[in-house]
């Protein structure tokens, strides 16, 4: 035997030896036992799949939570913004509807204080101008009353003596403190004292019209007595009269829009005179008022008010 062979020889039976011993030592497990490790494989397996299970379903249940937090959020912050944004909105509107009215509102002021500058400049020289002309003809409805009486100061009057006031130039046009700019002197009539007879603007220009047409009626001017009022010539009558006269500041002789014809006989309730003014006087804007007249709560046949 060669030497080679000797050697492959030696190799195999030592290979032989080797497996054998392997084999006792390494011998497979039996049925029972595999079958236990493979349940105990399972079961952690289906744990561990259990526990990712529920920390995915927890994961997914904190992002929605936080989704919906996030999304409420934004929602209050939209809807806080949506009202402060009405809010400026409905302000804004509020200051231009607010600034648009006071221009209309000065506008207006404007055009009415130019409307009365040159209605007053026109009636302040309406007097003088009509002054220089004719007085015009009877009408129709107010013949000539030949038959009237004359006017003569047959007055029974015992009291106080009460004065026309001169309007002043630092009036501010409250009752009794119309100021003179406002004020018309009649052409004609005087008080007791020779005071001129002063009333508004256009109760002036509307007596004088009326006493056009008085005066073709009797032949003469219409008999004046009071007519502007001041605050303390009504304080200075009410304290003399107590409550016959008005509450001082009421007067609508404060106002410049009433006058007092003289306390005679001629002009008495029932009178030609009376009687006429009655008629015709509404036509010029003066009337008798409702507790003035025979019957009324204080008859006074001597006053007249300006209601045009």
């Amino acid at each position: 035997m060669t030497r080679t062979r000797r050697l492959r020889l030696c190799a195999l039976l030592g290979a032989l030896a080797l497996g054998g011993a392997f084999a006792s030592t390494s011998a497979p497990a039996s049925s029972p036992e595999i079958a236990a490790q493979r349940a105990e494989t399972r079961a952690q397996d289906a744990h561990y799949r259990a526990e990712q299970q529920v920390a995915v379903q927890s994961e997914t249940a904190e992002r929605l939570t936080a989704r919906g937090a996030a999304e409420t959020a934004i929602a209050e912050r939209l809807t806080e913004q949506l009202l402060v944004d009405r809010a400026a909105a409905e302000q804004a509107v509020a200051e231009q509807a607010a600034a648009d009215q006071a221009a209309a509102d000065q506008a207006a002021a404007d055009q009415a204080a130019a409307d009365a500058a040159k209605k007053a400049a026109a009636d302040a020289t309406a007097p003088a101008a009509r002054a220089d002309q004719p007085s015009p003809a009877p009408s129709a409805t107010t013949p000539p009353a030949q038959s009237a009486p004359a006017c003569v100061n047959d007055s029974t009057y015992t009291g106080p003596p009460f004065y026309t006031s001169p309007p002043s130039t630092e009036g501010d046009g409250s009752n009794g403190n119309i100021p003179a700019s406002a004020m018309t002197q009649l052409t004609w009539g005087f008080d007791t004292v020779g005071t001129p007879q002063y009333l508004a603007h256009r109760a002036a220009v509307s007596l004088d019209r009326l006493n056009n047409s008085y005066r073709a009626a009797f032949g003469g001017d219409l008999d004046l007595d009071l007519t502007y009022r001041s605050y303390a010539e009504q304080v200075r009558m009410r304290e003399a009269l107590g409550t016959i006269a008005t509450t001082p500041g009421t007067s609508t002789h404060g106002t410049g829009r009433a006058l007092d014809l003289p306390e005679w006989s001629c002009y008495a309730f029932g009178s030609e005179r009376y009687v006429w003014l009655v008629k015709n006087g509404p036509a010029f804007g003066w009337v008798t008022p409702a507790w003035a007249r025979q019957g009324g709560a204080n008859p006074e046949y001597w006053h007249l008010e300006y209601t045009g």
